[in-house]
């Protein structure tokens, strides 16, 4: 199962990295939601894997768009825990 979802990952980030084609402010809030929900995905796959680094890279990201979750700020102090 964790091979199946490495060999996944690169088609979920596109392979172009953490790279986003359109900004927050041009899409709809429907599109938005669909977009924190698919980094959202995207980070917790990376922290199931043991890429705290990715991970980390991604809940932050999220939290410059949502800085008052406290859920996310929590994945953060856990993704430096493990690194």
């Amino acid at each position: 199962m964790l091979e199946k979802t490495k060999k996944l990952l690169p088609q979920l980030d596109g392979g172009k990295g953490f790279g986003v084609s359109q900004t927050m402010e041009n899409k709809t809030v429907e599109n938005a939601d669909d977009e924190l929900t698919y980094w959202s995905k995207l980070a917790n796959i990376y922290y199931n894997i043991h890429q705290y680094d990715k991970a980390l890279e991604v809940y932050q990201k999220l939290i410059q768009k949502i800085p008052g979750n406290p859920r996310l700020h929590k994945a953060v102090g856990d993704c430096l825990r493990h690194l």
